[in-house]
């Protein structure tokens, strides 16, 4: 439990017993009592071993990027499985075949160096995160999908239960969203927030072959050089960090004189 005081003092109240038997376990046993993961990813090693009937090799951590430290453990060893992804009470599943090509592609993405912005801060205590919003808001922002309606094809991001064509408040469905979009219409932001370095750029852009329109930050590209009609990539950025707590989102990655922003059909690729 996290509790912050008036003046921005935060106290964590952990009870790792709690967690244990009545999150970790509790969301286990409702996948199925024939599931038993391979991998466990998220959890510290003696927590991972336990779930996993002692099985679940040791990760160099178990924050965010533990979920790719697991798949290389599994790619590297050759071990097909069922790899699970802990964090809190919440768990994705997924099963992880056998490669029978032999290969792994490696994408690298090798973007030139460039001068660091000069931002300006200002004092103060910084927009406090709503739970509410983040979590209703965070796998369509995540996945990166779309509400579709089933009667008409609408598209509604975020996702809405309406359609603003047809009407209906039934029958809807989930769509991929592209990731190459086009400014349709972009702003640089100067005025400081506490909490949030200026200037940066917002940008409200199109999204390739589709109706939806998305307002986005800006990435890779100094404050003021993104201007109507560039296009370029969504790609995934840690876009804010709230009451301690990060905040993932797309931002728009534009393309360069060269060519276009990196993506899995433009980086470049070594098999290994």
């Amino acid at each position: 439990m996290r509790t912050r005081t008036p003046d921005g003092v935060v106290h964590d109240y952990d009870d790792p017993r709690l967690l244990r038997e009545r999150g970790l376990r509790a969301s286990l046993e409702q996948t199925g009592p024939e599931v038993t993961p391979d991998v466990v990813a998220g959890l510290a090693d003696r927590d991972a071993r336990a779930l996993s009937a002692g099985r679940s090799p040791r990760l160099p951590t178990f924050g965010a990027s533990a979920v790719l430290f697991a798949l290389a453990e599994m790619a590297g060893s050759g071990t097909p499985g069922t790899l699970l992804a802990a964090e809190q009470a919440t768990m994705t599943m997924a099963a992880v075949g056998e490669d029978t090509t032999g290969r792994a592609t490696v994408r690298r993405v090798e973007p030139e160096a460039r001068p660091v912005p000069a931002t300006r801060t200002t004092p103060g205590l910084p927009i406090p995160i709503s739970l509410a919003a983040y979590d209703r808001a965070f796998e369509p922002k995540v996945r990166w999908e779309a509400a579709r309606c089933g009667g008409c094809g609408t598209l509604a991001y975020p996702p809405r239960h309406r359609c603003r064509g047809c009407g209906a408040e039934a029958g809807w469905g989930t769509s991929p969203l592209p990731r190459r979009a086009e400014v349709y219409t972009c702003v640089t932001v100067h005025v400081p927030v506490p909490g949030m370095a200026s200037p940066y750029d917002l940008a409200l852009v199109q999204l390739a072959d589709t109706d939806v329109r998305v307002l986005v930050r800006t990435t890779a590209a100094a404050p003021g050089d993104i201007g109507i009609g560039r296009t370029g990539r969504m790609t995934l950025r840690r876009v804010a960090v709230r009451s301690g707590v990060p905040d993932y989102g797309y931002a728009f990655w534009p393309d360069t004189e060269g060519g276009a922003a990196p993506g899995p059909d433009t980086v470049k690729e070594a098999a290994r």
